[in-house]
């Protein structure tokens, strides 16, 4: 998986976690959140250092701290975690775009 991934997790991380949801379901979005701990916290830490490589007198050159930052996205990652059954997630109202950011750590019933 890539970094990107964890980025996009990051934010949809926010609106499901605004959800009311089923102990089981909440227990198991909190294990998936614990098991990209280091990796979210290494991806921050990073994203800190290209912005601070980039500063100079308090102004930032966004477009190349953002072409590294996009450069380091797709560094691929292997991390080691339990994909969501959909069948949790049946009580969540969740929009298409929120979704998108959650497939590549959901597997569906059928699997």
């Amino acid at each position: 998986m890539k970094l990107i991934d964890l980025l996009n997790l990051d934010r949809a991380w926010g609106v499901v976690m605004q959800q009311e949801t089923s102990f089981k379901t909440a227990l198991a979005l909190n294990k998936l959140l614990k098991s990209f701990e280091t990796e979210f916290k290494v991806l921050n830490e990073k994203n800190n250092a290209i912005v601070a490589k980039y500063t100079k007198d308090e102004i930032v050159d966004q477009v190349n701290a953002d072409k590294e930052f996009n450069e380091l996205l797709q560094t691929e990652v292997e991390v080691n975690f339990e994909p969501i059954n959909t069948s949790l997630l049946e009580d969540i109202k969740i929009k298409p775009a929120t979704l998108a950011g959650l497939m590549p750590f959901v597997i569906e019933n059928n699997q």
